[in-house]
């Protein structure tokens, strides 16, 4: 019993540290300053533009609940004054293929800078997701214009799987060569007891086995 005491206190108490980080790929530097380099999420009224989608993974075995997820970005003001930077953020199991998603676990809307400042630089946003509660898996942020003056700038990540493009008047979709700006933060979920008490007892009764 005491290799079972032992799993059990080594993990606990770190399962039970609020306020963690899931997943932050930071923001891409050039030279010490931000780099003027992003993933565009955008929905003209010509029916042209793009949706992005940035893949994470939850490796931890009881999961996490989530509290919030923030993106760093701006409007693109470069589009003119009818532009806007509001983003329609989704969440999905990721299967590896924009075209298989099933139906989205979550959403939000993003909000960046006002569109009557020109000169607002990117910022980070942070939307609430409190109460979502993610089983150790593979999943994907879909970013897409929330209506169709929408014309924001997600900027480009310091590490992490690369961000993922779909061209909105043809669906083509194509790896973009970098992250997305992006870290979620929230609680791991302990994994439940008896899993661990029976791994610990598989584990045990290995080593009691007689080598032939």
């Amino acid at each position: 019993m005491k290799a079972i005491a032992c799993v059990l206190v080594s993990v606990l108490p770190a399962s039970m540290a609020a306020g963690d980080v899931l997943f932050d790929n930071g923001v891409r530097m050039i030279g010490g300053n931000i780099a003027e380099i992003y993933h565009p999420v955008t929905a003209a009224p010509d029916g042209s533009g793009f949706d992005t989608y940035q893949p994470f993974s939850v490796t931890d075995a009881g999961g996490w609940s989530v509290d919030t997820i923030g993106f760093f970005g701006r409007r693109d003001e470069n589009h003119g004054v009818d532009a806007n930077g509001l983003m329609h953020v989704l969440l999905y199991a990721w299967t590896g293929s924009v075209d298989t998603l099933g139906s989205a676990i979550a959403g939000a809307n993003v909000a960046f800078a006002d569109v009557s400042d020109p000169d607002t630089g990117p910022i980070w946003v942070t939307e609430s997701f409190g109460g979502l509660n993610l089983a150790a898996g593979d999943y994907v942020i879909r970013a897409q214009g929330l209506d169709s003056f929408s014309e924001v700038a997600w900027h480009h990540g310091e590490t992490g799987p690369n961000a993922i493009g779909v061209q909105l008047s043809d669906g083509q979709a194509f790896p973009r060569g970098a992250s997305a700006a992006v870290r979620i933060n929230g609680t791991v979920i302990p994994a439940p007891a008896g899993s661990l008490v029976l791994l610990s007892l598989a584990t045990a009764a290995r080593r009691r086995r007689p080598v032939r």
